[in-house]
C-alpha cells in the first residue's frame, strides 16, 4: 500500500512542477538540457558502433584456429560495444548534469524569485 502512495505522491510533485514550469515560462531553459542530452546520447551510441570493429579485430587476433575466427570477432565485437553503451548510459547522466549547471542557474533563481518574491536581489 505504501508503494501506490509514494507512487502517486511522486506523480503529484511532477505535475505541480510541469504546471510551475508552464507558468513562469521555462520551457525554453529545459530545450538546452534536453538538446545537451541528444548529443551526448547520439556520441556514446556513434562510439560504441564504432568501437565493435576494432574490438571485434582484437579479439580476432585472441583467437588461434581458423574456425570460428568470425563467431568470435563478432562476440567480440557485440561484447565490447555493450560495455561502450553501458559505460557511456552511466556516465551520461553525469556529462548532462555538468554541462547543463550553468544554464539551469537561471531557472533556479526564477523559481526562487516567485516561491518567495521576499528573496528578492
Amino acid at each position: 500500500m505504501k508503494l501506490f502512495k509514494n507512487i502517486s505522491l511522486g506523480l503529484t510533485a511532477y505535475s505541480e512542477a510541469l504546471g510551475l514550469i508552464r507558468r513562469l515560462r521555462l520551457w525554453t531553459f529545459m530545450a538546452i538540457p534536453l538538446g545537451i542530452s541528444l548529443v551526448v546520447t547520439l556520441s556514446v551510441s556513434t562510439l560504441a558502433w564504432q568501437t565493435k570493429s576494432v574490438v571485434s579485430e582484437y579479439f580476432k587476433g585472441f583467437w588461434p584456429w581458423t574456425f570460428g575466427a568470425d563467431f568470435m570477432a563478432n562476440l567480440g565485437g557485440i561484447l565490447g560495444s555493450i560495455g561502450v553503451l553501458l559505460m557511456g548510459f552511466i556516465m551520461t547522466k553525469y556529462l548532462v548534469l555538468a554541462l547543463s549547471a550553468p544554464f539551469m542557474s537561471a531557472v533556479a533563481e526564477k523559481i526562487r524569485t516567485h516561491l518567495r518574491p521576499e528573496l528578492q536581489p
